[in-house]
Formats: structure tokens, sequence, C-alpha cells
């Protein structure tokens, strides 16, 4: 079933410019011609998860998830309008991190950040 789903699932996601929830990707699946069941797409997303083909947003307790194809550990900025989302690359506020954390007697063996804020577009659609 996988081999279904999986495409499906993906190109769902690929036309999102942001995070979308399971049941917008679910729409959008049958949107583009494809017949799946809701359940059938939190199992596939949960694989693509896994498989580090899907991001789930950072957000606590948000259900979201968006295609990512950035292999190194990174973070996002969220539009808070319009939910689009881009990828900061995190090289350097990791090792800051890692450092400010040692220097208070802790390991850091793992952090989240999660910044919103307003896109372009949809900071000059507000002025």
């Amino acid at each position: 079933m996988a081999r279904k789903t999986r495409p499906a699932v993906l190109s769902a996601l690929s036309t999102f410019p942001g995070f979308a929830s399971a049941r917008d990707v679910h729409a959008r699946v049958a949107e583009l011609g494809d017949s799946i069941g809701l359940a059938t797409v939190y199992r596939e997303l949960a694989r693509l998860l896994d498989d580090g083909l899907v991001e789930r947003s950072p957000d606590p307790g948000d259900g979201r998830y968006r295609r990512c194809d950035e292999t190194s550990h990174h973070h996002h900025v969220e539009c808070e309008s319009c939910g689009s989302s881009v990828d900061i690359p995190c090289d350097d506020l990791a090792r800051q991190l890692a450092e400010l954390a040692e220097s208070r007697g802790f390991r850091l063996d793992h952090h989240v950040i999660y910044a919103r804020g307003l896109c372009a577009a949809c900071s000059t659609d507000e002025s």
C-alpha cells in the first residue's frame, strides 16, 4: 500500500507553502485525484517522518507536517499570516547553544527552536 500512498501524500504536501495538517493533506490528495483514507494518510505521514522526508511542526501539540528535502540539522521560520515557512541552517547557533548550556553546567542533547513572524509578502500587505 505504501507504494501508492507515498507518492500521493508527498505530491499533496508539495502543494503547501508550509506546514499542513493530515486532514488538509487528505483533502489535497483527493483534489489531486487519489482516493486514500484519512487513517492511511496519518500512517504514511508517520512513515515519511521516520524516513526523514517529512517534518512535523515544532510547535508543541501541533499536528502539522511539511515536505523537507534538507538533510542537515535546521530550524524554520513560519509566517503567522500565510503559513509559509523557510529552512534556517543552524550550525553556528547549535554551537552557541551548546556553549551556553555548558557554561551553566549542562550538556545539551538536543534543541528545538520555533520562530514565527511575517514573511516579506505579508509584511508588505499589512503596511
